[in-house]
């Protein structure tokens, strides 16, 4: 432990023959301790010729956590440098080895629907028997709704003199909380409803020149419907790019829609929504760390 200690407190800058930001004593020193705890020889995905749908922010997660609970590397940039450079590298000898550190991938990113799933849910409705009141208006049961009872006192008669019931006030009627709701005023009602998810995925490719999904605008005669700028699926536009080195560096689901009418989310259904293709250097390397492997998932 105090090994790992002494590493961390280590100035990255203190070694001359470092010149890149990255490649640093401390770094390697690091690295070199992970791999020798962990395999990290199915790790380096930056070689892969062929399309790679296993995240590879997922497929990394033992070494997160080894990270974290055996180095006690919790800081979000520490830790996605670490990660990063075992993605390029691999299982190498990273004391002596030749240390790669930046490749100028395309960046690609695709925001796409799910298939429509059927769930239920619930809302809250007025009280059937209480018409959302809460409460029942019921016969008192000290005047039996006549709302009088006989008082102590007697006319010149002899029949009892009678007064105001005291229990319901002389209405004859008292409020008591709904028996069907609790007094609530309401009960959950449950209905179908369907969803669908928005995720992205991030890809990386050597390969700039991956073909975009195609534009066809879709016309539609029902204003309510959302109409997609881009009509191909995604399954689709993966199979066309299966023989490509597209590596798939992060998926994660964004947003949903959840409707009570599955024709209105039939439009979205697999369809790309967005797609953007942009060089690492133009995306911006800090950048792309932090917007890919400094979030909850690292």
């Amino acid at each position: 432990m105090l090994k790992i200690v002494n590493i961390l407190k280590e100035d990255q800058k203190s070694n001359d023959r470092f010149d890149n930001h990255l490649d640093t004593l401390q770094n390697r020193k690091l690295l070199n301790f992970i791999s020798k705890n962990i395999n990290l020889e199915n790790f380096n995905k930056s070689k892969q010729k062929t399309l790679i749908l296993h995240p590879f922010d997922n497929k990394i997660y033992n070494v997160k956590h080894f990270i974290r609970s055996v180095l006690f590397i919790n800081e979000g940039t520490k830790m996605s440098e670490l990660l990063w450079l075992i993605f390029l590298n691999g299982d190498i000898n990273y004391l002596k080895d030749e240390l790669k550190t930046f490749d100028n991938f395309q960046v690609y990113v695709v925001n796409w629907w799910s298939s429509i799933e059927e769930d239920w849910s619930e809302e809250e409705v007025d009280c059937y028997e209480c018409s959302g009141d809460g409460v029942q208006d019921e016969d008192c049961d000290m005047c039996q709704g006549t709302g009088e009872e006989e008082s102590d006192e007697k006319d010149e008669e002899g029949n009892p003199i009678m007064v105001e019931c005291p229990d319901c006030e002389g209405k004859g009627e008292v409020s008591n909380d709904c028996d069907y709701c609790d007094g609530r005023g309401y009960e959950m009602e449950e209905y179908d409803e369907y969803v669908i998810e928005e995720w992205q995925s991030t890809f990386l490719s050597p390969n700039k020149d991956i073909k975009p999904p195609l534009r066809k605008p879709v016309k539609s005669n029902t204003n309510y419907i959302p109409v997609p700028r881009i009509n191909e699926l995604y399954d689709t536009w993966l199979d066309k790019s299966s023989n490509k080195s597209l590596i798939l560096f992060n998926e994660t689901i964004v947003d949903e829609r959840r409707e009570t009418s599955k024709s209105y989310l039939s439009v979205m259904e697999g369809k790309i929504m967005s797609f953007s293709s942009q060089s690492l250097e133009d995306y911006g390397f800090e950048l792309f760390l932090r917007d890919f492997m400094f979030g909850e998932n690292v």
